[in-house]
């Protein structure tokens, strides 16, 4: 049977301490559902960052301390600096 994931991630993911990760959550009839997220293969996720989004792809640096709100999509080799707010709902190239 097919396993099913909340969160996949890729090759040589580094994720710094104090860091939380989170599916995503979409509210959908009065009910929260939880989307299955994507971490993509060499990303750096910086410490105390707090990560909801749905997909992260390649070669990705969030950094320290950075908030990714739900449902966010960050592409392929985008560099998000230290502190940074991400709003819910972004597409980041």
């Amino acid at each position: 049977p097919e396993r099913k994931t909340l969160l996949n991630l890729g090759k040589y993911v580094l994720v710094g301490t104090q860091t939380v990760i989170e599916p995503s959550r979409l509210e959908y009839k009065g009910r929260d559902v939880y989307l299955p997220g994507h971490i993509g293969d060499y990303t750096i996720i910086g410490m105390g960052a707090k990560v909801k989004a749905y997909y992260i792809g390649n070669f990705v640096s969030i950094g320290k301390d950075s908030i990714i709100g739900d449902r966010v999509i960050i592409q392929d080799g985008a560099h998000i600096g230290d502190g940074v707010v991400v709003p819910a709902g972004t597409v980041v190239p």
